[in-house]
């Protein structure tokens, strides 16, 4: 599957975030890969990182710097009141949330509304599964981690 991936020549945006200590708010960016053509292996590179939350974006041809400068300042601002809450549990095996989305229409308002295509809530294969909801069409992929492991 990995394989796959990497042998396209599709971009993505890959982008680890870590929050700040609990005193603050906000977000940093700690890890930034704006031109992957691997993102399954970028996205296991920012969980070794420690990075609880990690994005994913497929950019198209055109105007790819401004679409993923674009990208990470929309994460970082949208990450500027988040608190990191209580530390994450941590057991034998990280565990993950791994959400895979595309543009399915426009809302009333303008905004864009996205169409699910991919749901793993108790990933623990994470990169495997961010390379699954590309194959199954997603172009955006959130991952949350639930629980730190010993081995990512």
């Amino acid at each position: 599957m990995t394989k796959a991936l990497e042998t396209t020549n599709k971009a993505y945006s890959v982008v680890g975030l870590q929050y700040k200590p609990a005193s603050k708010f906000g977000v940093v960016l700690i890890f930034h890969e704006p031109k992957s053509k691997s993102p399954s292996r970028d996205v296991e590179r920012a969980l070794a990182l420690h990075c609880p939350s990690v994005f994913v974006k497929l950019m198209d041809g055109s105007n790819f710097e401004e679409q993923d400068r674009s990208f990470v300042e929309e994460l970082v601002d949208q990450g500027k009141n988040a608190s990191g809450g209580p530390p994450l549990p941590e057991g034998e095996v990280t565990v993950c949330s791994v959400i895979g989305m595309s543009p399915g229409g426009k809302a009333p308002n303008g905004g864009m509304i996205y169409d699910t295509l991919f749901e793993e809530y108790g990933s623990t294969t994470p990169g495997k599964d961010v390379g699954r909801a590309i194959i199954a069409g997603s172009t955006e992929v959130s991952l949350e981690v639930r629980m730190w492991g010993n081995r990512i």
